[in-house]
């Protein structure tokens, strides 16, 4: 967990949470061919484990992995795995406009206002200033709230939502081949 700098150190390892989890798995096989010299067995395992923090005792706190940045939110009430992050805009309507119909927190590659006319979605379906595409000035524009702050919330979530394994044997004599 995060430390106040007062304390001589940026982290400190902690049991500071209570975690709710649940896990199902099932696995089956069986043999699919059996012969008196060879043989054919498949199988197929599969499991989802979802993992809820339901007590932190402490204010809630973002957290990176290895080199990662902190993209993983550590908060009552949220899975872990998931990650937030600020949220760029696919549509105009995701955008907030002042009175004057300029958009709030961005500027034109000019400095100038942005009003909803000077906006295109470009082909990786962002929403960027008309007559940047492919050009160093092209650049996507984030949502954002009432006071022109980038809206942070879950961008994604790093568990699978479920994994699977299929496996085979093939016998032959006393030679087996397992995959």
């Amino acid at each position: 967990v995060p430390l106040s700098s007062a304390a001589g150190f940026s982290s400190q390892f902690q049991n500071a949470a209570t975690l709710e989890t649940s896990t199902y798995e099932f696995a089956a096989g069986g043999q699919v061919v059996q012969r008196n010299d060879w043989g054919v067995d498949l199988g197929i395992v599969f499991d989802r484990t979802r993992q809820t923090v339901t007590e932190l005792n402490r204010p809630s706190f973002n957290l990176g992995i290895g080199s990662a940045i902190n993209v993983f939110r550590i908060e009552e009430g949220v899975d872990l795995g998931v990650m937030y992050g600020n949220k760029i805009a696919t549509s105009v309507d995701d955008l907030l406009f002042d009175d004057s119909g300029c958009l709030v927190g961005e500027s034109s590659a000019d400095g100038g206002c942005l009003q909803q006319g000077d906006l295109t979605i470009n082909n990786e379906g962002y929403v960027i200033e008309s007559g940047t595409e492919f050009t160093t000035d092209e650049n996507p524009f984030y949502i954002r709230d009432a006071s022109g702050s980038k809206i942070t919330t879950a961008i994604g979530d790093a568990k699978p939502d479920f994994n699977m394994g299929l496996n085979a044997t093939a016998r032959y004599k006393n030679f087996s081949l397992f995959t």
